[in-house]
This record gives C-alpha cells, sequence and structure tokens, in this order.
C-alpha cells in the first residue's frame, strides 16, 4: 500500500512539473477570409466579407467578423500602394491594399453616340479638347474627325468641365444650357455616360473612332 502512494506521489510531481514547463500561448490574430484591397481613388472603404481568426491565451480559436471600427490609417486620396492596420484585442496587423486612379477620358478623341430625340434616331459627338474642356455638337459622322470645320460651328457647345470622383468613377458637370448641370460620367477610357437632367434623356457614348 505504501508503495503504491509512494508511486502515485511521484506520478503527480511528474505531472506538476511538466505543466509548468508548457509554454504559454500568445494570443494572436490572422486574416481567414480576405476583404477588398484594390480600390480606386474616392472610394469607401469595404470590409464585407472579411473575418479574422482570433487565438487567446488557453489556444482557443475563435472566428470574428472584421468591422470598419477596426481599421485605421485607410485612405484613397491619392493613387498608390499603400497599408492599413487591423487592431483587435491589443493585437495588429497590417495589410497593404492598392488605389488605383480612375479611368479618364482620351483627350483628342472624338466619341459618338446615337440616340433617338423626338422619334428620330439623332448623333451626338463629344470631344475633350483637354482634362477639363468639352465640345458637344449634334451632327454626322463628319464629326468622327476632331479636326473637321463642323467642330466650329457657332451651335458646337464648348464648356468648361468640373471633375470629380463618384463610386470611383471620374464624373464631369457642366452647363449646356439648360435649366441643370450636364454629367459625362467616364466608364472606360472608351465610354462615357452622358446625363441632362433639364431634356430628360440618358444615353451612352459607347462608340470610340
Amino acid at each position: 500500500m505504501f508503495s503504491i502512494l509512494v508511486l502515485l506521489l511521484l506520478v503527480l510531481t511528474a505531472c506538476l512539473f511538466a505543466a509548468c514547463g508548457e509554454d504559454p500561448v500568445s494570443p494572436e490574430i490572422e486574416i481567414k477570409a480576405a476583404f477588398k484591397t484594390e480600390y480606386v481613388i474616392g472610394d469607401e472603404l469595404d470590409v464585407s466579407g472579411g473575418i479574422l481568426a482570433y487565438t487567446n491565451e488557453d489556444g482557443q480559436t475563435k472566428d470574428v467578423e472584421i468591422t470598419e471600427e477596426m481599421i485605421s490609417g485607410f485612405t484613397t486620396e491619392t493613387a498608390g500602394t499603400r497599408s492599413m492596420v487591423l487592431t483587435y484585442e491589443g493585437l495588429t496587423l497590417t495589410i497593404e491594399y492598392e488605389v488605383k486612379s480612375p479611368a479618364l477620358p482620351t483627350v483628342g478623341v472624338v466619341y459618338r453616340a446615337i440616340t433617338t430625340l423626338s422619334g428620330e434616331d439623332s448623333r451626338f459627338y463629344v470631344l475633350f479638347v483637354d482634362e477639363n474642356t468639352i465640345k458637344i455638337v449634334l451632327g454626322t459622322d463628319e464629326c468622327l474627325d476632331p479636326n473637321n470645320s463642323a467642330w466650329d460651328r457657332v451651335d458646337a457647345l464648348v464648356s468648361s468641365a468640373t471633375r470629380t470622383v463618384e463610386n470611383g468613377k471620374c464624373v464631369y458637370s457642366f452647363d449646356n444650357g439648360g435649366s441643370t448641370e450636364a454629367k459625362l460620367t467616364v466608364e472606360s477610357e472608351t465610354s462615357l455616360t452622358f446625363v441632362a437632367d433639364d431634356a430628360n434623356y440618358t444615353f451612352t457614348i459607347s462608340s470610340q473612332v
């Protein structure tokens, strides 16, 4: 009986020493499901779908939904490769993200739109003289040549535009002689969307020649 007690004591002592020798687990965080890391100038932070794996001191891991409040240092004011910091339970992760410039129209190239006004097909042509000056004329395909005299007609609209970024796209607002401003939105280098609220029509400039 005494021998059994001694053996049990030795086993218990060995277990205690083994437990004391274990290294404590350091809490850590890592990205389990990534969120958006590619943006255009003017875009807002989007963490939808982001999941964080958090491991506590006991070695237990749980999934945590990433929220905007966890992020600091995020900006899309200028283009380039940037870093934002994710913080949770005093732990931090640095996450790189890319900010790109929105598509710009091609200066000196004519964009054409065919739309219907008063039941008849009409052809509009848009020419960016420079990054902020727009010419618009209603005519025929002779206007596809930016040097054609049609662009010098008195009824050709020439307007200085204000460029802003909305929803990751360049938007040019300008006076087209109506009651409200007209807007040209650059969908891509070869596609523009024109909206003139006062005339109540919308058409897409989809052909670049």
